[in-house]
């Protein structure tokens, strides 16, 4: 992939635990205003400098039903500003990342958006913990084989038995023609599927230097539990 090439994110964050969306943050190290940043504060180091060649124009679309600040992992107090409803976020997106709620939430809005990306058959899903389970709510799921978090596999099981649920950290289903299916289990299984997502995707240097430094490494774990 060319680091000049825009690439861009539909997150679903509403009322999902905060470390749920710990694959968008592994993307934003490989972005230009994060090697910008870098480049910032040491002006010196020719390495940063080559690798804003191949730094991501990445666009994150903060997607929610209200653009007032929404709620994230009850308890803590915390919330993201969201840049987009389920309405009037673009569906042109590279990616919909979808970070895992209580069963309890499923604004409307989202599932039609969910329908209508996989329908595109054009980018990837990617979901960590219950965001599968909440992308399963929208049917898009039949004959596809994903995961989910390990405490919650027999209940969706129960009640999405269309799709296949494997007990994994994390799956991975790319049918030819079809949208792209990346899903984990639990908020750090997918940290860990982020990285093998990345290395699959975006060149290796830049890579490998936003890995290092977040000391993230899927081959301590591995896709098994």
């Amino acid at each position: 992939m060319s680091g000049d090439k825009p690439y861009s994110i539909a997150v679903f964050h509403e009322a999902v635990q905060f470390s749920d969306l710990l694959p968008v943050d592994v993307i934003g190290n490989l972005s230009v205003a994060y090697i910008d940043a870098a480049i910032a504060n040491f002006p010196d180091v020719p390495f940063l400098h080559q690798l804003r060649e191949q730094a991501l124009d990445l666009t994150v679309h903060w997607v929610a039903s209200t653009l007032e600040p929404s709620k994230i992992t009850p308890g803590v107090n915390m919330s993201i500003q969201p840049t987009h409803t389920y309405e009037t976020c673009p569906l042109d997106v590279d990616m919909l990342f979808i970070a895992g709620p209580h069963p309890s939430s499923r604004p409307p809005g989202s599932l039609e958006y969910i329908r209508k990306f996989v329908a595109a058959k054009k980018g990837i899903l990617m979901t960590t913990c219950t965001g599968s389970l909440w992308a399963a709510s929208a049917g898009v799921f039949k004959g596809r084989k994903v995961t989910t978090n390990r405490g919650a596999l027999e209940a969706a099981g129960q009640f999405h038995p269309e799709a296949e649920w494997v007990d994994k950290r994390w799956v991975i289903d790319e049918k030819p023609g079809e949208t792209r299916l990346w899903t984990s289990g639990g908020a750090y299984a997918g940290a860990d599927m982020a990285s093998v997502f990345a290395r699959r995707e975006f060149p290796k240097e830049i890579v490998e230097f936003a890995l290092n430094s977040l000391d993230l490494s899927a081959e301590k774990h591995g896709e098994d539990y």
